[in-house]
C-alpha cells in the first residue's frame, strides 16, 4: 500500500487514463510475491515479456505486459496498491498489444562490452527514469518506436512522471502529488 493520500493515488489514476493512445503497463512479478498472482488473476489482456522456456522456467518472476481497458478497475487497484514499490512502469501506444509486445521485447537483453548479453531491466522504473534521460537521439527513437510516451513513479513515489519523444530528444514532464 502506498503511502500517498487517496487523492493523490486518485491524481495518478486520472492522469494515467487521460494518456492519450492505449494505456499499458509493464509489471515486474519478481518485485512482489504478490504480483504474479494478482497478474494471472487480473482480467486485462496480458503475456509475459519472455518467450520460450525462459517463459515456462522464469513464470512467477517474468515481466508482464498488461494492456488495461479505459475504466479499469485493475488499473485502480495496481495504483492503489503498488505505488511507489517500484513494481513496474506504465506506457501510452496507440499500436495494437502483440506489436507494442514485439518492440518490447527487442529491449530484454542487452550486450555489455566484456560480459556478454545481461538482462536490461528496463520495466524498473529506478532504472527507466535513468535511462531515458541519457539516451542518444538514435537510442530514444529506439526505444520509443511505437511508444508516445513513458510513465513512471518519481525517485520517492512522490511524483509522476511522464517521458515522451520530441524531435529526437526525450523530454519530461513531472506532476507532483500530494501526500
Amino acid at each position: 500500500m502506498s503511502d500517498l493520500s487517496p487523492r493523490a493515488l486518485g491524481t495518478v489514476l486520472s492522469s494515467l487514463e487521460a494518456a492519450p493512445g492505449g494505456l499499458y503497463g509493464i509489471l515486474d512479478a519478481a518485485r512482489d510475491p504478490g504480483l504474479f498472482p494478482w497478474i494471472e488473476s487480473c482480467r486485462e489482456e496480458k503475456q509475459s515479456l519472455f518467450d520460450g522456456t525462459a517463459a515456462i522456467e522464469l513464470e512467477e518472476q517474468a515481466p508482464y505486459l498488461l494492456r488495461f481497458s479505459p475504466g479499469s478497475s485493475a488499473l485502480r487497484e495496481l495504483v492503489f496498491e503498488c505505488w511507489g514499490a517500484s513494481c513496474g512502469v506504465f506506457l501510452s501506444s496507440p499500436a495494437a498489444f502483440p506489436e507494442v509486445r514485439k518492440h518490447l521485447r527487442r529491449f530484454l537483453k542487452v550486450e555489455f562490452e566484456g560480459e556478454g548479453e545481461v538482462y536490461f531491466r528496463f520495466y524498473d522504473p529506478r532504472i527507466l527514469r535513468a535511462f531515458l534521460p541519457s539516451c542518444t537521439s538514435q537510442q530514444a527513437c529506439e526505444i520509443f518506436g511505437p511508444i508516445t510516451a513513458f510513465h513512471t513513479e518519481g525517485e520517492d513515489g512522490e511524483s509522476l512522471l511522464s517521458h515522451g519523444l520530441r524531435g529526437g530528444l526525450v523530454t519530461a514532464a513531472v506532476k507532483e502529488l500530494s501526500r
